[in-house]
């Protein structure tokens, strides 16, 4: 087993140490000067309350009825909050996404600006380090109050009443050792006013997209070599001038795998060919969104969501609207975008090298027989148009847009910000299948225009897996299976690392 993971809320996380905790869960354990710091945070909270003082959620109503004064029992009141939100509808989001919104909601809610109890924090905790995930409905947030509803299916499995992906939640919490969790004070609230489940989602899919750029860019670079095309375009003076960084590492970077060796290329026809000249041009572009949207759901995975949050320095509370979700609804936004970029310059270069009119002599479809008995990546290369449109119709979705007032005009402009990172969550997939088909199609013309010359580390990593194509056969399965590869053993070899693209991650 591998060490605790120490949580302690004066230290930050990056997006890559976030994904590996949440794909290999460690036990979690609160840092003593975090226990500290949330143990007078509640403390503080109760001395609010004793006050007298109104405070949103604990002494008041929900929503638009604020207005109105709480119940005389917190617990209650806190459990009338969970089950009016769980209202959830739609398949089961994966137990990938819940255990990030999961962990989000551990790190957030142990900054101690949330008033939440200690053992709050440890039963989640206790969740993630079990292997265990509420069974959280797809649908159902607006992204505005922070994600209610789908967190509010999480605390419904906390109190044993809703079910895990595992089984029933009075089972699951029984074979775990842990009893029915009793929410008080402002337990509840806390837990499902904030952005977790939109957060995670985006920088699970930020990251799988993020991670496929590397392995596109070496299968680019294939079909250039194969293709025999001037390596001018990319010489570091001609991006430099421009100036553009994400430019300038794509391009540094495709030199890179190409070799030292400034070959002028042999192909007249293709030189002028915008999908291969323009690599640099198009892809550093995409890039440089994929680090921007990454710098902000760096700062959403360190910061607090949630209202009112409860400062100890001042010993006040803060009404306001931390939970607000456009913050990583824009970086979905802008990440569906980059990838439809990406998306398109494989498609149409797929289109390009299996095309006979424009391919520089190779064979139709690049048949491994002689054509028309034979019909090459003729299905592939439709198939990857599909998909490029799939991504694209993902792209052109501006869910940061698509406000609506709801909640009794309580929440008059809202963020859409679940709803984007499902969406985008569900078709990076798609853009790993279609880097698939884009390394079966490079590889494939190597072997043709140059027969065992393959012996590249990418080339050699696709051939492990997928065979030349010498006569038809279905594609599909390896499709997938090379797609399963490139998210669960991505190659290495031959490829550049996140940090020479400029993804920080």
């Amino acid at each position: 087993m591998s060490d605790p993971c120490v949580i302690d809320h004066r230290e930050e996380l990056t997006l890559a140490g976030f994904v590996r905790l949440v794909e290999d869960p460690p036990q979690f354990v609160l840092s003593s000067e975090t226990r500290e710091v949330m143990s007078r945070a509640t403390a503080l909270v109760d001395r609010i309350i004793s006050s007298g003082e109104q405070v949103y959620g604990i002494t008041t109503g929900f929503g638009p009825l604020v207005v109105h004064q709480a119940g005389d029992s917190p617990r209650a009141h806190q459990e009338q909050l969970i089950y009016h939100l769980a209202t959830g509808t739609g398949d089961p989001l994966p137990g990938r996404a819940v255990r990030a919104a999961m962990l989000h909601r551990v790190l957030t809610l142990s900054r101690g600006y949330s008033g939440a109890s200690i053992e709050l924090v440890e039963q989640i905790a206790a969740f993630l380090s079990a292997g265990v995930e509420p069974e959280v409905p797809a649908y159902g947030s607006v992204g505005a109050s922070g994600d209610l509803t789908p967190l509010a299916h999480v605390a419904l499995a906390m109190m044993g009443e809703g079910p895990f992906l595992q089984g029933p939640g009075e089972k699951v919490l029984e074979i775990l050792g842990l009893t029915r969790y009793r929410f008080g004070r402002r337990d509840a609230l806390a837990l499902v006013n904030g952005t977790s489940v939109s957060t995670g989602l985006t920088i699970l899919a930020w990251w799988d997209a993020a991670t496929l750029i590397a392995p596109a860019l070496a299968s680019m670079a294939l079909m250039v070599d194969v293709l025999g095309l001037p390596r001018q375009a990319y010489t570091p003076k001609l991006q430099e001038v421009r100036g553009h960084p994400g430019q300038i590492a794509v391009a540094r970077c495709l030199l890179q795998i190409l070799g030292d060796d400034p070959a002028p290329g042999k192909s007249d026809l293709l030189q002028s060919a915008y999908s291969f000249r323009c690599i640099p041009q198009i892809l550093g572009p995409a890039v440089e969104a994929l680090e921007y949207a990454g710098s902000i759901l760096t700062r959403e995975l360190n910061g607090v969501t949630d209202n009112p949050v409860f400062d100890l320095a001042s010993e006040t509370v803060i009404h306001g609207g931390n939970f607000q979700g456009v913050a990583p609804a824009f970086a979905c936004d802008s990440i569906a975008l980059a990838i439809a970029v990406v998306a398109n310059l494989l498609e149409r270069q797929i289109a390009r090298i299996t095309d006979v009119n424009l391919n520089g002599g190779l064979p139709p479809f690049l048949t491994g027989m002689p054509p028309g008995g034979h019909s090459g990546l003729m299905g592939l290369q439709v198939s990857a148009t599909a998909l490029a449109g799939e991504i694209n119709a993902a792209a052109r979705s501006r869910y940061v847009l698509e406000t609506r007032s709801t909640n009794g005009a309580n929440q008059d402009v809202v963020s859409m910000s679940t709803l984007a990172g499902w969406r985008l969550y569900q078709v990076v997939p798609r853009l790993r299948e279609l880097v698939a088909m884009h390394l079966i199609t490079a590889t494939q013309a190597l072997d043709i225009a140059a027969p065992g010359g393959g012996a590249g580390g990418i080339y050699r990593w696709v051939r492990r897996q997928v065979p030349p194509l010498r006569q038809d056969r279905p594609l599909s399965a390896e499709i997938r299976s090379l797609a399963d590869r490139l998210k669960g053993e991505p190659p290495t070899e031959g490829v550049p690392r996140l940090e020479e693209l400029g993804l920080t991650g």
